[in-house]
């Protein structure tokens, strides 16, 4: 019996001392959390592609009816290289016209995000236009509606030898700020001015549209535009 007794002793020694001898199994560290930095996030774009349905206006008054409007008031959208080109030529002095491009936006373009919250772009490669030359930018976005001029901005704020630009809109303090080639500047939309602004509007029919007149001149105007941006900056949805 106690010799029974004692090849049970070893044995249970010998399976204590072959367990402890084990190689552990490599401990596997958790992996470091994502550091996901905050960036650029577009909430909707426009870049001149055949499906943003852009929609043309030309009307010309005062000008030589054998010409026609489409060689007066001239569009392009160029989709395969991503520009559109706006050209008035008059006739004469007496000629006026107007062309104009929009672009609707669909309801899965609305942003969730507020205004305080977005930052909108449009960006300019080419503009040059005489002293009677408008050139007006369209925005109904949420609650925002914009109409503006920006002939007269270029023309105080950017060099002359100097033809693209970048406008830029957005908040601060619940205040709209506006900017371009990163100059800031404030629009005149006291009453009577043919600007406008609203930030209380509840339209359901959002579009952006760039349009040039020219009146009282014979002088040929352009512009050429290649993309818009309505972005935030935050932490992309997962």
């Amino acid at each position: 019996m106690k010799q029974f007794n004692f090849l049970i002793s070893v044995g249970f020694f010998c399976f204590v001392l072959i367990s402890s001898c084990k190689e552990d199994e490599p401990f596997e560290y958790p992996e470091d959390p994502v550091d996901i930095e905050p960036t650029w996030i577009v909430e909707v774009e426009r870049q001149i592609d055949s499906n943003e349905n852009w929609i043309s206006f030309q009307q010309s008054e005062g000008c030589d009816p054998t010409i026609n409007v489409n060689n007066l008031a001239y569009y392009e959208l160029n989709y395969s290289r991503g520009f559109a080109t706006i050209q008035l030529i008059p006739n004469d002095s007496l000629c006026q016209l107007q062309a104009s491009l929009e672009s609707h936006f669909k309801p899965s373009e609305i942003s969730n995000f507020e205004w305080n919250e977005l930052h909108f772009q449009y960006t300019f490669s080419e503009f040059k236009a005489s002293a009677n030359t408008e050139y007006w930018l369209w925005m109904s976005y949420k609650n925002v509606d914009l109409k503006l001029d920006l002939a007269p901005v270029i023309k105080t704020l950017i060099p002359s030898d100097t033809t693209d630009g970048l406008f830029e809109m957005y908040f601060f303090d619940g205040e709209p700020r506006f900017e371009i080639n990163g100059k800031p500047f404030n629009p005149n939309f006291d009453e009577g001015s043919p600007n406008s602004f609203s930030s209380n509007g509840s339209s359901t029919d959002a579009y952006f549209k760039v349009g040039m007149t020219s009146r009282e001149t014979s002088e040929q105007s352009f512009t050429i535009f290649k993309y818009l941006r309505i972005t935030r900056f935050g932490i992309p949805e997962a």
